[in-house]
């Protein structure tokens, strides 16, 4: 009868370490399976994590490099091209694991020379649209990846955001109420395609970026800035103190090196001239 708790006990211990393998999400398999020269599966469970969405930006680049890579290794050149075309759309710099071999390259060096035939890169950039209460928001999507445009907005010192979502567009007007009249609006946006992955985000809600009026730092008027605060190290002010601060340091040195010469002159009775 003792040997019966001790054979259940067995049981659950081998369930629950077992579970951590069973639990793998499908990029995990993914990536095993290419470990593992299995690059069919390689592509399937790349595939299925691609459809379940949800991704951030860096893990559905190295989604579409799995995907890519297998299709090439299998024969698949086309495929692989396609697949590389859409990972360097999202991010440019994008590279191939060292791991790859010359003949399976072909498709990603195809996929770099059509991007750098191609004008722009996936972009967005916002500004604050007083006259009707809303940050306005441009969609550069050279890719045609983009479905959904998210976005969440507050006045800056209020503590909840309000998320909307909309179908992409070159230019959306999202309506933030109260922005018409606030010095500024803090929001982060994210760039979605069809499955729900993040192509691209700015912004996150512990670190939003900001739009709306800037002080000058000077006491004088206040502008307007899109896409985010303006640092000090971009107002005019700091490089007119730059400015003033080395011709200072200029006439400084300069009175430095007549007092020397004149010293020496002194001295030694020899002049040394530059005339």
């Amino acid at each position: 009868m003792r040997a019966l708790p001790c054979a259940l006990i067995g049981a659950l211990a081998f369930t629950f370490a077992a579970a951590p393998a069973l639990a793998q999400t499908e990029l995990e398999q993914a990536e095993s399976a290419y470990l593992e020269v299995d690059f069919e599966s390689t592509r399937d469970h790349a595939l299925e994590a691609l459809r379940e969405g949800g991704h951030p930006p860096e893990e559905l680049v190295r989604i579409y490099q799995l995907l890519g890579t297998a299709s090439s290794l299998m024969g698949e050149e086309d495929a692989a091209r396609d697949y590389f075309v859409r990972m360097l759309g999202i991010d440019r710099d994008a590279q191939l694991d060292e791991s790859v071999p010359p003949r399976a390259r072909n498709p990603y060096l195809e996929a770099r020379g059509i991007w750098a035939a191609r004008q722009g890169r996936l972009s967005i950039s916002t500004g604050l649209d007083r006259a009707s209460s809303a940050v306005r928001v441009e969609l550069r999507d050279p890719t045609d990846m983009a479905r959904r445009v998210r976005l969440a907005a507050r006045l800056e010192g209020q503590a909840e955001y309000n998320q909307q979502e909309y179908q992409s567009q070159s230019v959306l007007a999202v309506p933030v109420e109260g922005a018409a009249e606030a010095d500024r609006v803090e929001y982060y946006v994210e760039i979605v395609d069809m499955h729900g992955n993040v192509l691209l985000a700015e912004g996150s809600p512990f670190a939003p970026r900001v739009v709306g009026r800037v002080p000058s730092g000077g006491g004088g008027a206040e502008g307007e800035a899109g896409g985010g605060r303006v640092t000090f190290f971009e107002e005019p002010l700091f490089w007119i103190l730059v400015g003033v601060g080395v011709l200072a340091a200029g006439a400084v040195t300069a009175a430095v090196i007549v007092d020397q010469r004149s010293s020496v002159a002194l001295q030694t009775g020899i002049s040394f001239g530059v005339d």
